[in-house]
């Protein structure tokens, strides 16, 4: 049986699905697509501007999803909150700076390929 997690972040998958306790992508077309969202006791979305290619490289692949084919952001002046070197099997292993979290406005969008 799978998770209520796995459920409702995939309803149409198989039940070995492997699905992070950390993070998620929600309101994408699909389980590897949508804005990005961190387990801090409470799922927050992450502004957009977090994450370069390798920190989407890492999020994609922990999520169980193919390389990122789209990573929708605007430029940070401050570079990403995530410091990924791509070796990384979770993006919470990502040395990371100051928190970018967002109530509203622009969240980071991934977009993973497959």
């Amino acid at each position: 049986m799978k998770s209520s997690l796995s459920q409702t972040l995939c309803p149409e998958c198989d039940e070995d699905l492997s699905v992070s306790d950390s993070v998620r992508l929600v309101g994408g077309s699909g389980f590897c697509s949508g804005s990005l969202q961190i387990w801090n006791q409470s799922w927050i979305s992450v502004c957009e501007g977090a994450l370069d290619l390798r920190g989407a490289e890492v999020l994609c692949k922990e999520l169980g999803c193919n390389a990122p084919s789209v990573l929708h952001r605007a430029l940070s002046p401050l570079g990403p909150t995530f410091h990924c070197e791509g070796h990384e099997s979770a993006l919470i292993d990502c040395p990371r700076s100051r928190p970018k979290t967002c109530s509203s406005g622009p969240s980071e969008v991934v977009i993973c390929s497959g």
